[in-house]
């Protein structure tokens, strides 16, 4: 899906590019006839050309998505038919434009995105074109030279070209390959936030369907990311944040509605200094969170009851104890043992002892409110921390499991 979604990006650079050059074209088509220029030069297939060029640019930019890739093929040996007839219009004067220059950009165009063998193809329609021009224009004993000249330095031109594209094209696939070997989600967007390039992984973390990503809709694809978040207005935020301070690097967590815990990571892109837009990275930490509350879990609380042991029960009393004095409220602890725990380990063994134990917890469980703070300290010995309960309350609660356990 990502390797599609490079394709079609491709494609309309392509699209874009040709619809510049054509666009270009006419209008230095156009500017010769404005500026004083020879006689011989005709001005009416100047502006013939032109409008042809213009014409031409309009509908590649129109249907660049519905353009197949060969397309562009005849589109570079089109552009190479029109510097070539105007290389025939301007006639044989020395005064005309050096209009073999422009077969630099049908031919730089091929060399960015043709293969080796799309590139030759120009390469020989630009020699014979060109040559036919010569004929047709009859420059003479001097034609050949300069057919030479200018197609030799068209194929060094080339050759230099290809060769710098084929070492960018390397250099990006290790980069594209090392950022799908990742096992983070990667996000690369522009300036104003649209989609540049993703892998796999990202879309993997995300589950963005196959139209939207096809349709590069970004408003349908943030709508969907945030239909999966327990909190999109913080992710909005954040957001915002960031493009309100370019600079800014970020990390926070995202959490969403079906148990996943995503990181998230943000920082700016740069090229030569240049703010040119940003990466997100997404990382699948759910079962590293899932290891470290189970870890935790085991940390806090007793083995036996599942209640907090004796060591988490210290801390939330002492804080329990630093709110009550700073806020002076209230608060009650209550301290309870069971009776002859050891003569039933004695008499039917542990096993009924530690039922005994587990029961005691469930008992004390089912009275206590949901604020309050239960604890096993080790042995038949429990507490009760009461946030805010007042004497009478605690009082209360005392009697009520007293007669509970002696039921």
């Amino acid at each position: 899906m990502a390797y599609a979604h490079a394709q079609i990006r491709e494609q309309i650079l392509m699209a874009r590019a040709a619809a510049l050059l054509l666009l270009a074209g006419a209008v230095l088509g156009l500017i010769q006839i404005a500026v004083p220029h020879s006689q011989s030069i005709n001005s009416t297939a100047y502006a013939v050309l032109g409008g042809i060029s213009l014409v031409a640019a309009a509908l590649v930019w129109l249907l660049r998505e519905r353009l197949p890739a060969l397309t562009y093929q005849a589109v570079s040996a089109f552009g190479i038919a029109l510097v070539s007839l105007s290389i025939y219009y301007s006639g044989d004067d020395p005064s005309a434009p050096p209009d073999e220059l422009l077969y630099l950009w049908p031919l730089l165009y091929a060399c960015y995105f043709f293969d080796r063998r799309g590139v030759a193809l120009q390469l020989g329609l630009m020699a014979a074109a060109y040559g036919g021009v010569l004929i047709a224009i009859g420059v003479g004993s001097g034609g050949g030279a300069r057919w030479v000249g200018t197609v030799g330095t068209l194929v060094a031109a080339a050759v230099l070209v290809r060769h710098l594209k084929e070492r960018r094209d390397k250099d990006l696939s290790l980069h594209e390959a090392t950022i799908e070997s990742t096992t983070d989600g990667i996000l690369v967007v522009d300036a104003d936030g649209r989609w540049e390039s993703f892998n796999r992984n990202f879309l993997n973390t995300w589950r963005i369907p196959r139209e939207i990503v096809r349709s590069r809709d970004d408003d349908a694809a943030l709508e969907f990311v945030l239909g999966q978040l327990e909190d999109p207005a913080a992710f909005i935020a954040k957001v915002r944040e960031l493009y309100d301070t370019p600079d800014a690097e970020s990390f926070d967590v995202l959490r969403f509605k079906d148990g996943r815990v995503i990181e998230r990571y943000s920082q700016p892109q740069r090229i030569d200094g240049r703010l040119v837009g940003r990466v997100w990275s997404f990382r699948d930490v759910t079962e590293q969170k899932r290891v470290e509350a189970r870890l935790q879990h085991l940390a806090d609380h007793d083995p036996l009851t599942d209640l907090f042991n004796r060591r988490r029960f210290e801390q939330e009393l002492e804080r329990e104890a630093a709110r009550s004095s700073r806020y002076h409220r209230g608060g009650a602890l209550l301290l309870l043992d069971l009776d002859n725990l050891k003569e039933v380990n004695d008499a039917h063994g542990h096993h009924w002892g530690d039922e005994a134990l587990r029961t005691a917890a469930r008992l004390l469980q089912s009275r206590v409110r949901s604020s309050d703070i239960l604890a096993r300290l080790g042995g038949d010995e429990f507490a009760v921390l009461l946030p805010e309960a007042d004497e009478l309350h605690a009082q209360k609660l005392a009697e009520e499991l007293l007669e509970l356990f002696r039921r």
